[in-house]
């Protein structure tokens, strides 16, 4: 299953039967020979030289020999006529053989043994046996997550590997900077489950960020997975060539039609609805830390006649603008004055999931709206200042006057550039 790459001894001094961690490396002093079987397994013998046993030096230490080794790929494998099935742990029956604390069952493991041969000097051999042990080799399976507006990699997420229909996770990995959020299994955290056996798994969005709550959709997000049929076909890490492309959890952006912000404008003196007014649809630019343009509302008459400032065209959250939109006034209807007010809304999972109408929030005041909002206009006024005197020249007082239209009277907004009625 493994191929030996390389191999390394060391020493360590031994005190009243307990080991030290101070190693030195004392490779050069030993002969080192690997031959590969037939049957793919690997035969490494570690011979100390003569010149070593020789030296009174080489005594009084314990010495340890570590093996780098890497496992065979699927190709390489199929060259000795095996497969990586074989290791496939199906039960229970390795870790009960070899006796010790690591769970086998469900994972891919392979058994070492170790011999050790000392010939002194009159010739006298000892051969020792070591104990069997387990060795896992872990498997590792990644998800990624994409934004589908900008294909851009998202970081910060978490998925679940979860057995079968069991609520709860077998174990959780995060998305990093390039959106891959990895699984690895160890000793410790296996990702069989004996109430799943050998599948299926599934992988799931859990969360993501507080700060994208409201990017996408839940609820759209909700129905992704990732099917894992069975864990015995779960490659262990490095055995594919080329390893799988990543199944990638795209999910839908939050986005609102055309024409579902509405603004009614209306004159605060004679609570007329009025036309000619402009107003600006901006969002929030995280990059940037402030609100951008986005579009102008389109003013359009509805069937009843009413006159409505819509969006003309779809609104999409994304992950600079986080779903957070603002509206501003930036032309009055003739005659009128602005009237400063700025309103806010978001694109939030309850318009999302729920289809909640938009609630929007009058900024600097507790006023809300849900679903349209109204802007309020004072019409511009003017002052008539008239001086009263004689032939003389002199002031007169006490004078009463009256003012009369020579013509019917329109508010300013039901007047064309030229002075007409509208």
């Amino acid at each position: 299953l493994v191929s030996v790459e390389s191999v390394k001894v060391f020493a360590g001094q031994a005190s009243e039967g307990e080991e030290t961690e101070d190693y030195r490396e004392v490779t050069d002093a030993f002969s080192i020979e690997t031959k590969s079987r037939k049957t793919g397994e690997t035969m490494l013998t570690v011979t100390a030289l003569e010149d070593t046993v020789n030296d009174p030096s080489f005594y009084g230490y314990s010495y340890y020999v570590h093996m780098h080794v890497r496992v065979r790929t699927t190709d390489e494998l199929s060259q000795y006529g095996r497969d990586i099935s074989e290791w496939y742990q199906k039960d229970d029956h390795m870790e009960k053989e070899i006796r010790q604390a690591m769970k086998t069952e469900g994972a891919f493991c392979t058994a070492n043994t170790g011999s050790l041969s000392v010939v002194n000097s009159s010739g006298l051999k000892a051969n020792l046996i070591s104990n069997s042990t387990a060795v896992m080799i872990p498997r590792e399976y990644r998800v990624r997550k994409v934004d589908m507006d900008s294909g851009q990699a998202v970081e910060g997420v978490t998925f679940g590997l979860f057995a079968g229909d069991d609520s709860q996770p077998v174990m959780k990995a995060v998305s990093d900077g390039d959106g891959y959020a990895v699984f690895t299994e160890s000793e410790e955290e296996r990702f069989y489950r004996k109430q799943a056996g050998e599948g299926p798994y599934v992988i799931r969005e859990i969360s993501f960020p507080e700060s994208l709550e409201n990017v996408w959709d839940r609820a759209y997000g909700s129905k992704l997975s990732d099917p894992i049929p069975s864990l015995k076909k779960l490659l262990p890490k490095g055995m594919q060539e080329e390893p799988e492309e990543a199944f990638a959890f795209v999910n839908k952006n939050i986005e609102s039609p055309p024409e579902n912000v509405r603004v009614i404008k209306k004159s605060r003196d004679t609570g007329e609805i009025l036309s000619g007014a402009v107003f600006d649809l901006m969002e929030w630019s995280k990059e940037k830390g402030d609100y951008t343009k986005l579009m102008t509302l389109e003013e359009i008459k509805e069937t009843d006649g009413k006159i409505v400032y819509v969006n003309g065209e779809s609104i999409k959250n994304t992950m600079d603008n986080l779903g957070r939109y603002k509206i501003v006034e930036s032309r009055p209807p003739r005659g009128c004055f602005l009237s400063g007010q700025e309103w806010t809304f978001s694109l939030d999972q309850g318009f999302a999931t729920e289809k909640k109408e938009i609630l929007y929030e009058a900024v600097g005041t507790d006023r809300t709206s849900r679903g349209e909002i109204i802007y309020k206009n004072g019409m511009q006024k003017g002052i008539l200042s008239i001086h009263k005197t004689n032939d003389e020249g002199a002031d007169v007082r006490g004078a009463t006057f009256s003012v009369t239209a020579a013509e019917d009277i329109y508010a300013p907004w039901n007047i064309d550039e030229k002075g007409e009625p509208a």
